[in-house]
């Protein structure tokens, strides 16, 4: 797969950015509108908290790079990234919590 640097302004790369962030929300946000979310309670999903939390980083990371050497549709390698930011953010979050710190990071 190719990959390299991109001729694109800061100004561009970070307005694709935000979108980017805001579109990983929306599946969250999708997930838990069609009731997804409420099935098992998250320390059930995560009985090690981030333990299992990285562990499925890792795992979707290894996805990836197994995507890019076989060179995986693009939509593949897209919704594997997009379950990336999700966990990493989901672990950001949990990691706060679990050291009383709040959501926002005070």
């Amino acid at each position: 797969m190719k990959s390299g640097p991109l001729d694109v302004s800061d100004d561009q790369f970070r307005s694709l950015y935000d979108g980017v962030l805001h579109e990983a929300q929306d599946i969250v946000n999708d997930h838990s509108e069609q009731g997804e979310n409420d099935l098992v309670p998250i320390g059930r999903i995560f009985p090690h908290g981030l333990s299992d939390l990285s562990f499925m980083t890792y795992n979707k990371a290894s996805r990836i790079l197994g995507y890019l050497e076989k060179d995986a549709d693009p939509k593949k390698i897209e919704s594997e990234l997009f379950d990336l930011i999700n966990y990493a953010a989901f672990s950001v979050t949990w990691l706060r919590l679990e050291f009383g710190r709040s959501p926002d990071g005070s």
